[in-house]
């Protein structure tokens, strides 16, 4: 197999590994803002992010060289933030081919004039029209932190795809005795999950920074509850939506959620404890920024996902306030300027 993974990022980078020993010929291409990313490992040097040497059998290859970087591949997966994700299947449409296989592992919503979509269908809606039915397209989920897959540590992931037999082929080209890949046909429920997860990892980051501004070590309490709630609406969501809510409560729901809230390295949950620390969204992204830890993508997502809300509220699905009260106190932090110890209080008069 011939794969070639748009994005030098951490995870895009990471999964050069299982691939390289596997076997396959692997492309690694590098958006504009990989630039940095591609000087270092073009030398031999670790990768930055995820502190691994990249297989010497990858090959490199600038934003300038898309081309070449996807002649003759089998699998093409993009790896970059969300909101890059219609911009790059733009870029590539022209390149693509029958029968390929374009896999997905970046998480979020996206806004179209049809409303908020999962980022299957944004890559659906931009490809050819002789195109659209001709290409598989193929979900990631799953708690799959790449420094510790790129370490090639016990790791697992889901890949979903209403076409079952190219989850297979993926499934059997990424797969490792470390690298291990369930495969289902609820794309909504995963992709739902991935995304959902990555917004509600904020509000357990909260706790954190909360406890710090309130001279206690932890809040727990709190926090397990705000988990449980997180859950109770992302489960909500997806049965609304079409999704099955077992994958919620599986690998790609609370498994993914679980290494995104609790893990002290994750962007979102950090992004969280800054907030609950008592820094603005605004100054709270740009202390991230200087870390140099990326895309916060859950909170990108929190404001499609409270629209995607707003929808459901308006086709009489949901009552947005009593049902999915932690989202709207989330939305009313990054977007409203509301403190996190108020977004709390009036939460928990809600239970």
């Amino acid at each position: 197999m011939k794969v070639t993974i748009l994005g030098a990022g951490a995870m895009g980078s990471a999964l050069t590994i299982p691939l390289s020993d596997n076997g396959h010929t692997v492309n690694l291409w590098g958006t504009e803002y990989d630039a940095g990313i591609l000087r270092v490992i073009r030398k031999g040097d670790p990768h930055p992010r995820i502190g691994v040497k990249i297989p010497d059998r990858v090959h490199f290859f600038d934003a300038d060289q898309l081309r070449p970087a996807l002649n003759g591949s089998d699998i093409v997966v993009i790896a970059v933030s969300s909101n890059a994700v219609r911009a790059i299947t733009r870029r590539i449409a022209p390149y693509l081919k029958r029968n390929i296989i374009l896999m997905i592992v970046s998480k979020g919503l996206e806004e179209y004039s049809q409303g908020i979509i999962i980022l299957t269908d944004v890559i659906r809606n931009e490809l050819p029209k002789n195109l659209k039915d001709e290409i598989p397209i193929v979900a990631v989920g799953g708690p799959s932190i790449a420094s510790e897959l790129a370490k090639k540590l016990p790791t697992a992931a889901v890949y979903a795809s209403t076409e079952l037999e190219a989850a297979k082929i993926s499934r059997d080209t990424f797969v490792t005795p470390y690298y291990r890949i369930k495969i289902s046909s609820d794309v909504i429920g995963l992709e739902l999950s991935a995304a959902l997860k990555n917004v509600y990892a904020i509000a357990i980051g909260w706790c954190d920074g909360l406890a710090k501004e309130l001279g206690e070590k932890t809040l727990d309490n709190v926090k397990a509850l705000l988990f449980t709630q997180a859950l109770r609406e992302m489960a909500l969501i997806v049965k609304i939506m079409g999704g099955d809510i077992e994958t919620v409560y599986d690998l790609a729901g609370v498994g993914d959620f679980e290494v995104t809230s609790m893990s002290k390295e994750r962007r979102n949950r950090t992004f969280g404890e800054l907030l609950g620390s008592g820094l603005s969204p605004e100054r709270a992204l740009s202390e991230l920024k200087k870390t140099g830890r990326g895309v916060v993508e859950g909170y990108l997502t929190c404001d499609k996902a409270y629209k995607l809300a707003k929808e459901l509220e308006n086709r009489g699905e949901i009552n947005l306030s009593e049902q999915l009260p932690l989202l709207k106190e989330m939305y009313l932090v990054l977007f409203n300027g509301k403190r996190v110890k108020d977004a709390i209080s009036d939460f928990l008069r809600k239970i």
